[in-house]
């Protein structure tokens, strides 16, 4: 892969449309299904993360790292020669990359 390639990296943020950073999404032509699905995928984080008590329940963190295993590999296909992708998922805390 090129190293002038754009970085993006996928990592929610409090009250964020889209969990990605650091590139022009325009540029990258991303799917309306998977934007679609990131933005229910942050919307997951806003409703259940709490910056003080962390998730509402395991099975929720459960589900929203499960979901982020699907959004990378969709995200990695998609941006295939377009950008590098670097996760952060500090939400999962320590082994959460």
């Amino acid at each position: 892969m090129s190293p002038d390639l754009p970085t993006i990296r996928l990592m929610p943020d409090y009250a964020a449309d889209l969990p990605l950073w650091g590139a022009d999404l325009n540029e990258l032509n991303l799917s309306g299904r998977l934007l679609d699905e990131l933005g229910d995928w942050q919307r997951q984080f806003d409703d259940n993360f709490d910056p003080l008590s962390g998730w509402s329940s395991d099975e929720v963190r459960a589900e929203w790292a499960e979901r982020a295993a699907v959004l990378e590999m969709d995200l990695r296909m998609e941006i295939n020669g377009k950008a590098r992708l670097e996760i952060e998922l500090w939400p999962l805390g320590e082994g959460g990359r």
